[in-house]
């Protein structure tokens, strides 16, 4: 069975210091012969190096208010829409813009959480009007199934 070798206070100084260094994991077990977690346990939780976060996606400008009130606008309209409404019903035409004006801004950056959280609805709301119009796939529990 293996074991940890015993080390003294001078290398758990150093393999502390060389951790917060940022020497690799790798070199330290090497050169010491010890485990990640006897180095973890040597370092502390407040000293461990974390994955980088991903930094939130900036929006690339704001929203004009007239842009903005337009899409809250179509968003409403568009809502009134069913699988029972006539194809040559105003709110269907209201539908495809809001899609297309959607598809426009996720293309000059804005995602489609940025978006949801502007207009004020879900960003499912976003996805599926996408989907909807064939600027987006459909998720599949959406999506028509072949008869066979």
């Amino acid at each position: 069975m293996w074991r940890q070798p015993t080390l003294s206070d001078a290398d758990r100084a150093t393999i502390r210091q060389l951790y917060i260094d940022g020497t690799a994991l790798e070199e330290i077990k090497a050169t010491f012969g010890v485990s990640k977690n006897l180095i973890y346990s040597l370092v502390g939780s407040s000293e461990r190096r974390r994955p980088a976060q991903r930094p939130n996606k900036p929006d690339p400008r704001a929203l004009a208010p007239l842009e903005l009130g337009r899409l809250r606008q179509l968003s409403a309209l568009a809502a009134k829409v069913r699988g029972q409404t006539s194809p040559d019903h105003p709110a269907r035409e209201h539908s495809r813009q809001f899609a297309e004006l959607l598809a426009a801004l996720i293309d000059e950056g804005f995602t489609a959480r940025s978006l949801a959280d502007k207009i004020g609805c879900s960003r499912a709301k976003i996805e599926l009007a996408l989907g909807r119009h064939g600027h987006r796939p459909l998720p599949p529990s959406l999506t028509p199934r072949s008869k066979s």
